[in-house]
């Protein structure tokens, strides 16, 4: 199923925070912990006529209960409006 988000709004595929860090140290995870970070699976269009704040790929931050949920084939994700992502992250080496 392809989706489509309506206008300011992207579609995130969200990200669950690491379980061990590079060290090997287990980190566990609250079981109501909201996701965050997600990656840019279909952006909207902008009603204003400005370059939507990210493109399909990226990685981005989230206000933490900004999201609308949406449950497709057994997977989640989130339709974010645009005002609610504060950055864009890239892997450091």
């Amino acid at each position: 199923m392809k989706i489509h988000p309506s206008n300011n709004y992207v579609l995130v595929e969200p990200k669950e925070a690491q379980d061990v860090t590079k060290s090997g140290i287990y980190i566990p995870k609250p079981t109501d912990e909201v996701p965050q970070m997600g990656k840019v699976i279909e952006v909207g269009k902008s009603e204003d006529d400005k370059l939507p704040p990210c493109k399909i790929g990226d990685s981005v931050v989230f206000k933490k209960y900004s999201t609308n949920e949406l449950k497709v084939e057994d997977k989640t994700f989130f339709l974010i409006e645009f005002k609610e992502i504060l950055a864009i992250t890239e892997e450091t080496k």
